[in-house]
């Protein structure tokens, strides 16, 4: 039977995982982007309903490649389990090496925002259609993947999808408030110096991420 202290280790380090994971969900979402702005878009043309459903489609793709993601990585830590701290420093190299990417391209002058070039039907599938847009962007899945690398899951499969959740909350809270705050947001967020500032701070908390998981 395991100690006292010992379960009090492993709920401590469970909750540390899971405020990890949901800061880490947060982090992505922040950065604005076509989703961002579509969503802004369909809460201007269509109302708050379809705006939410839309920025559930965004948070359901970052589910879905944060469960393919967070259950390979725990497969393959525990298959090489001596080479742990390699894993870690790799997938750490790749966060930062990502996230120095993305601070650089947020720092170039760039054209203001714009809406996307098309504009929704008028009986839009928002939550589809925005599901589809996200999953489409193949460094989401490099991300979490890196991501994936820092976590120690030893092939627990139930925590690495309860850790998927908690990535979904922290991406869904910014995609509703998004939804919710659409029309009063539009004017700020396609401002060019605003987008460049929190694209920054996103590749900013990537870096952090990575760094944390190599000193871990």
């Amino acid at each position: 039977m395991p100690r006292p202290e010992d379960r009090g280790i492993f709920f401590l380090e469970l909750t540390m995982n899971a405020l990890h994971a949901f800061m880490f969900g947060i982090s992505l979402a922040i950065a604005i982007g076509p989703i961002a702005l579509l969503i802004i878009n369909y809460a201007l043309n269509f109302g708050i309903g379809v705006a939410v459903r839309s920025g559930f489609g965004a948070a359901a793709a970052d589910l879905l490649y944060s469960v393919i993601a967070l259950l390979v990585g725990a497969r393959v830590v525990a298959a090489l389990s001596a080479y742990e701290q390699t894993i870690h420093n790799l997938s750490g190299a790749l966060l930062i090496t990502i996230g120095v990417w993305l601070a650089f391209k947020s720092t170039r002058r760039a054209e203001p925002a714009r809406d996307p070039a098309w504009r929704p039907e008028p009986d839009p599938k928002a939550f589809r259609v925005t599901f589809v847009l996200t999953v489409a962007n193949p460094l989401t899945l490099v991300i979490f993947l890196g991501f994936a690398g820092q976590l120690s899951l030893a092939g627990d499969s139930g925590a690495a999808i309860s850790l998927s959740l908690c990535i979904f909350f922290g991406s869904l809270l910014v995609q509703l408030a998004l939804g919710l705050l659409g029309a009063s947001l539009r004017k700020w967020i396609t401002d060019r110096r605003v987008i460049g500032v929190l694209n920054f701070v996103s590749a900013m908390a990537i870096i952090a991420f990575g760094v944390k998981g190599m000193l871990s």
